[in-house]
């Protein structure tokens, strides 16, 4: 895939008077997509074009306009408001594949307000109240293929075919009884309240949100009628998948393609959310040479409709760091921290890069494919000598097909420290290098998929012209 962006903005300040100013101006962005997919059998060697991600020729128009007022309300108040108009188009042309020229809009107003007073001579606070819009993007509306939670298509391929949408993304997921409709923007309403010290080279500050998102723009389970389960899908051949009880019950089932053995999944809008927290920072100097730096956020959220774990919430996480300078050179030791996330949403448990949960179903479709054929002799995994029924009972026993079990049920918490230090050999020219992991433990940030590496060193040399 390939996308060419051009963007063209204009901005103007004035003022009226010497307490208030005003910035104004718009801007204009327009996105060509060109994607292609070719499907090669490594087998066969056999090379097919089929859909790709996203429709080929396909175009994203964003055009804005915005103002904002800034207003000095006597020596100790002041005051900001601005607003800004937004519009997206995104076109589609017609293919082979399936995809239909069409074209949607989406538009709103954002606001955002804040005032901002000075208590004594070191002491400030600040408030803060907006709203926020965000269109679906390209990605969101015309994305098809496999993803971290499986084979997804856009909402408007599902639509035609009377998906009815999942409670969750998983396998398991139950009928909300709703039918899947075109997806539309996401908005949302924040608040926040602050406090700012800053006392010769002392500064610190603190501050508290809270934010509700409107019709978030997230994926779900696609669930058809079990007697009306559609054969194709956005031009690709499903089958449907053996039902749970709960799906059993409600008469509905959901489909999987040959490419991967999870449920066909699309981006929709469902629910309402909130998130709130709070966060803080230090800089603190001790002497002329020694300073110290530190920083800490927690953050929650809640799905509330129906009230359940939101999905990719961070834990609570934090830095410090203890720095020497001279005029020739400097160092700093620092150590960052991260809580357990234990609040996991039926997502989290199924995305690789989190829970990644998997079946017996799974097992076998790795088994099976054709990048493991070198290491099967006679249904046997040479490495191993396990035939497949083998490892699926090692991996997951007592287990039916379907069933989804994660391999981890939540993030551990972690520390880990670093030293860097650099010297300037001219005035243009330093040398920097550090040590990461100091303690040679074993992490993850949470949602990374990535195990961090073990002790690390870096040496580098820096040129400024």
């Amino acid at each position: 895939s390939q996308v060419n962006a051009y963007g063209y903005s204009l901005q103007g300040a004035t003022h009226t008077g010497r307490r208030h100013a005003i910035v104004f101006g718009g801007e204009f962005y327009d996105e060509y997509i060109a994607s292609a997919r070719t499907t090669l059998d490594p087998m066969s060697g056999l090379a097919t074009m089929s859909r790709p991600l996203y429709p080929d020729g396909s175009r994203y128009r964003t055009a804005a306009v915005f103002v904002q007022n800034h207003f000095e309300i006597g020596r100790r108040l002041r005051a900001t408001a601005g607003g800004r108009g937004t519009r997206v188009r995104y076109a589609t042309k017609q293919d082979s594949f399936g995809t239909a020229a069409s074209e949607r809009g989406f538009g709103d107003w954002t606001f955002n307000a804040s005032l901002a007073g000075q208590l004594t001579g070191a002491l400030s606070v600040h408030g803060l109240v907006g709203r926020g819009f965000r269109a679906p993007n390209a990605n969101d509306l015309g994305a098809v293929g496999l993803n971290d939670l499986g084979y997804e298509i856009p909402a408007a391929d599902a639509v035609p075919a009377g998906a009815l949408l999942g409670s969750g993304s998983g396998e398991g997921a139950a009928s909300l009884g709703r039918a899947v409709a075109d997806l539309g923007p996401e908005r949302l309403v924040n608040c926040e309240l602050g406090l700012r010290w800053r006392q010769r080279r002392v500064q610190a500050r603190a501050q508290v949100f809270d934010s509700e998102l409107y019709d978030p723009i997230v994926r779900r389970t696609l669930l058809f009628p079990r007697q009306s389960a559609p054969t194709t899908l956005a031009g690709l051949p499903v089958t449907a998948l053996a039902p749970t009880a709960a799906q059993q019950s409600q008469g509905v089932v959901a489909v999987a393609t040959a490419l991967d053995p999870r449920a066909v999944k699309a981006f929709v809008n469902d629910g309402r959310s909130r998130y709130y927290g709070a966060e803080a920072s230090l800089r603190l100097p001790i002497d002329s040479h020694w300073s110290v730096e530190a920083n800490c956020s927690f953050l929650a959220g809640r799905d509330l409709d129906p009230n359940r774990n939101v999905r990719r919430l961070p834990p609570q996480q934090g830095a410090v760091a203890l720095r020497y300078a001279r005029t020739r050179f400097w160092l700093q030791a620092s150590a960052l921290a991260a809580g357990a996330q234990r609040r996991l949403s039926g997502g989290d448990l199924d995305d690789e890069r989190i829970g990644a949960s998997r079946s017996r179903n799974d097992i076998a479709a790795i088994f099976q494919a054709a990048r493991l054929a070198p290491y099967i002799r006679q249904g046997v995994f040479a490495p191993t000598g396990e035939t497949l029924r083998q490892i699926q009972d090692r991996l997951l026993p007592a287990i039916a097909g379907a069933a989804r079990v994660p391999l981890y049920a939540s993030t551990a918490g972690w520390l880990t420290c670093h030293l860097a230090g650099g010297i300037p050999l001219t005035d243009r020219m330093s040398l920097n290098g550090g040590i990461f992991n100091v303690l040679d433990r074993n992490y993850r940030i949470h949602g990374s998929g990535v195990d961090a590496p073990g002790i690390a060193a870096f040496l580098g040399l820096r040129l400024r012209f």
